[in-house]
């Protein structure tokens, strides 16, 4: 949404169809790919190859604008979304959350072909108007009619989230009275927080972005751009929603094995690096593909020797630098110090956000390797050997069954609880709890319990008894926390070792 405002040369239906379009065909090759097992540095480096082919027939002129819609998809609503549904995915094939990450990596590179391939059929032009960073208007009208334009907006991207979710709960009746109270108000608050954001974003942050690159740029101090826009750059990471979410969400799927310190550094380095490369671009008049292809092919070779969930984290990092904030505050910064030059603003200024999404992939990736040399050298030393690796796949397999069993345990445990609670609460008609009742004992069959635990309803005993499986509950989960901490040890052995 921002970058389609800021793009007044180009339709801005056009913009979001192309990166929805894009967005939506390469999650469903994603998600194909989690289905299957596939390594993901195999279907990323395909894309790869597929995105600079098409960079070599497009117009030139989409080039910069194609990266630009790639950088731009993955927000504070698509990465936490994203990671959760991947997440959600490896567990239901058993295979913990080691591959849950890169759902957000490979859908950006979906917008990214789509308008290379508009390119074959559209002129982006060579102008592009400036008057909504320059033009004064009235403060009260210019904030109304943000906050009006930037509701609409929200509630667009919010409504197929919401309809997806009340068919699968019309379906399946999955969520409890308090989970849907849970997800109303963190609804009420996305959209509240959402529109608040863009509102800042249309009203302050384009001008001052815009304003701060245009007079800089022609002062005779212009080189200091370089360094303040990288200084920038390395701070505005640190405030970047999706990014925040991301980080959260990675310490949490690897029990902290990632230090959420390093990947923080890495990103704010490699978004500062790339501020510095897009002004260095404009002041030198430096051709784009001369940075993002080296780039794109510099990534698909370190993919090759980086451990798979530090490539498929790269790539997500990558998608989520590239946020509202890159593309509301550095995007105008650049436009500013091009337009007060006189460059090409469509050719020469665009780009930035892709380079904000292309550079942390790299560092991430190298941080990556070095992890994995220092790692290797460990275990080397410890002399694992070929036994000691047959023991670690038994234990592994192990691993994997019985933390399902434990995940289908407690999903049993929570529906009881779940019934239970309906009962108490007398939601559940007199007449129907016998039912209940019989369904709570077919739930708790085969798990903790060896024989149904409840003849018929008496309020203390079903107390009493709801407090024994909550307890359960409780140990379950604690004990999934120690299958966690084994199962990536385990997994941080085969990916490090040569011999496996």
């Amino acid at each position: 949404m921002v970058l389609a405002r800021q793009l007044s040369s180009i339709p801005k239906p056009l913009i979001i169809a192309v990166v929805a379009g894009g967005l939506g065909l390469f999650l469903a090759i994603a998600v194909l790919r989690l289905l299957n097992g596939s390594k993901y540095q195999t279907y990323v480096n395909v894309m790869i190859l597929f995105m600079l082919a098409c960079l070599a027939i497009s117009g030139e002129e989409f080039i910069p604008l194609a990266f630009e819609s790639g950088g731009v998809t993955t927000g504070p609503m698509g990465v936490p979304l994203l990671v959760a549904f991947g997440s959600g995915l490896c567990l239901s094939k058993s295979d913990g959350d080691s591959d849950c990450f890169g759902l957000c990596g490979l859908g950006s590179i979906g917008p990214i072909i789509l308008m290379l391939l508009v390119g074959l059929f559209f002129s982006a032009g060579s102008e592009f108007d400036v008057t909504q960073y320059t033009e004064a208007s009235n403060l009260a009208v210019t904030f109304s009619e943000a906050v009006s334009g930037s509701f609409i907006e929200v509630m667009k991207s919010v409504a197929p989230i919401v309809a997806i979710f009340l068919i699968y709960q019309l379906i399946t009746r999955k969520f409890s009275k308090q989970d849907i109270i849970k997800i109303c108000l963190g609804l009420i608050v996305t959209i509240i927080g959402l529109t608040v954001f863009l509102t800042g974003v249309s009203a302050g942050f384009l001008k001052l972005g815009f304003q701060i690159g245009s007079i800089i740029a022609v002062s005779k101090y212009k080189m200091l751009l370089i360094p303040i826009g990288m200084i920038l750059g390395y701070i505005i990471i640190t405030a970047e929603p999706a990014i925040k979410i991301l980080l959260e969400q990675i310490c949490d799927l690897t029990h902290g094995s990632i230090s959420k310190k390093i990947l923080n550094l890495c990103l704010s380095i490699g978004v500062s690096l790339a501020i510095g490369l897009a002004i260095m671009r404009i002041y030198f008049d430096i051709p784009f593909v001369y940075i993002m292809v080296p780039g794109y092919l510099l990534a698909a070779l370190l993919s090759f020797k980086c451990p798979n969930m530090f490539c498929a984290i790269a790539f997500d990092s990558g998608g989520a630098a590239s946020g509202p904030l890159s593309s509301s505050f550095l995007l105008p910064l650049c436009i500013g110090a091009c337009y007060a030059q006189g460059g090409n603003v469509i050719s020469e200024a665009l780009g930035v956000v892709g380079l904000v999404s292309l550079i942390p992939i790299i560092t991430i990736q190298a941080v990556g390797l070095i992890y994995q040399r220092k790692m290797e050298k460990q275990y080397i030393d410890e002399e694992y050997n070929e036994e000691t690796y047959e023991v670690d796949c038994e234990l592994y397999k192990w691993l994997i069954t019985n933390y399902q069993n434990a995940v289908d345990n407690l999903n049993k445990f929570e529906e009881a609880l779940a019934i239970m609670d309906k009962i108490q609460e007398g939601i559940i008609p007199e007449e129907e709890i016998d039912n209940a009742i019989d369904k709570i004992n077919k739930l708790i069959e085969n798990t903790a319990f060896d024989s149904p635990i409840i003849d018929e309803y008496d309020p203390d005993n079903m107390k009493i008894i709801y407090d024994i499986i909550e307890s359960i509950k409780s140990l379950i989960e604690q004990s999934n926390d120690y299958f966690q901490d084994i199962y990536w040890l385990i997994e941080d052995r085969k990916r490090r070792i040569p011999l496996m």
